[in-house]
């Protein structure tokens, strides 16, 4: 019985101790679940100095996740795989910072950008997330150590150099003193006479008339001055047309200058055959003022005009004699059309009707007599004679 009170007792003292544990580590540690809800970032880095395996991840001072692992790209950045609990929101308006601690500590901290025009989309699993890390304190001193001595010597170069100004300016008073003197001299009655001429130039505006002459010319200058404005911007418009004509006259000069070769050459051609047309109007030119060609004849010789002239008139008479003649062999061969049995015996022996329509006649037989019918034919409104037995 006190052997088992003994193990109970023990048991219980184990309980205590487990639970005590578990309570301290929950209050004055950094606990989580074992599996708690997550979610994986990729982090890039130029450079990731101090971060490593378990790295802590916060978000306004809370830790959010922790770094699982970290990789060398091939392009020498630096991928940080974080996990991030589900319960915390990443947006891609965020940056992570890696922040150092003077031990070599580093801290991934998420804050917000600097460019106002990130979007504010949320994280998604397997995003990746652009990485920011600042300049590492000590370098900065180094680099600002080596600045400083740079600037330490320059100063002392400075003073050396107006060290050696202020002895070469002692050397120089010293040395021309008189000069110097004579110098202030000449100084003193130069500011007395600026002073005359001042006293001279305020008698001068300080007259009435001057003044509200200079008033009125003070108060021209803005119209004077809206005036060459306008000017400058004509003078700018007159500019734009004139680039605009340069413009339009490269486009016909450009096919100029790429059919040039062409254009010549047609322009040879017409100069050629101008040159030939030139020849031949003067070889006409010397025909027409020798005497013994045609054409000076015609142009001087008033009996070769006079004969051409009774030549038309005859022409013209010949062609008024031959109209009756025209018509009446029009009126004949409309005839024979009608009437091919005019001809000779075959015509008369076939009897064959014209190729002219005839009008329709009652059909008769009289042997023997020959009866005339009056026929009306449209060309030449004629009469005929028919022979008996020809109509049907």
């Amino acid at each position: 019985m006190d052997e088992r009170l003994m193990q109970f007792r023990i048991g219980v003292m184990v309980l205590a101790s487990i639970l005590i544990a578990a309570i301290l580590i929950v209050t004055f540690g950094e606990w989580r679940w074992p599996f708690p809800a997550e979610y994986t970032v990729y982090i890039r880095f130029p450079e990731a100095p101090g971060v490593a395996e378990r790295s802590p991840l916060r978000k306004s001072g809370i830790v959010i996740g922790y770094v699982r692992s970290v990789e060398l790209t091939p392009e020498g950045n630096v991928l940080v795989t974080a996990r991030v609990e589900r319960k915390y929101t990443l947006r891609h308006n965020e940056v992570c910072r890696l922040n150092r601690a003077l031990l070599g500590d580093s801290i991934l901290e998420f804050s917000l950008s600097p460019d106002p025009n990130a979007p504010k989309d949320i994280v998604k699993d397997g995003d990746v997330i652009k990485g920011v890390v600042p300049p590492d304190p000590i370098i900065v001193l180094t680099n600002l150590q080596e600045r400083l001595v740079t600037a330490i010597n320059s100063v002392n170069e400075t003073s050396q150099a107006l060290g050696d100004t202020v002895r070469s300016v002692n050397r120089i008073l010293t040395e021309n003193e008189q000069q110097l003197k004579e110098l202030l001299s000449n100084a003193n009655q130069t500011v007395t006479a600026a002073q005359q001429t001042v006293t001279n130039a305020n008698e001068i505006i300080g007259d009435p008339e001057l003044k509200g002459r200079l008033k009125e010319a003070l108060s021209r200058v803005p119209q004077m001055v809206d005036e060459i404005r306008a000017t400058l911007d004509e003078t700018n418009q007159t500019i734009r047309t004139a680039r605009a004509n340069l413009e339009n006259l490269r486009g016909v000069t450009e096919p100029l200058a790429q059919n040039g070769p062409a254009i010549v050459q047609r322009l040879d051609n017409s100069l050629t055959n101008l040159e030939r047309v030139s020849a031949q109007l003067a070889e006409f030119s010397e025909a027409l003022n020798r005497e013994d060609t045609t054409l000076g004849k015609l142009v001087r010789d008033p009996t070769l005009y006079q004969k051409l002239d009774r030549t038309m008139t005859n022409i013209q008479s010949l062609t008024q004699d031959l109209r009756p003649v025209i018509s009446d062999l029009r009126v004949f061969s409309d005839k024979i059309a009608r009437h091919p049995e005019m001809l000779g015996v075959r015509g008369a022996l076939e009897r064959q009707a014209g190729t002219k329509g005839l009008p329709n006649l009652p059909s008769f037989t009289n042997q023997g007599q020959v009866e005339t019918y009056p026929i009306e034919v449209p060309a030449s409104n004629q009469r005929f004679s028919v022979l008996p037995g020809t109509l049907r």
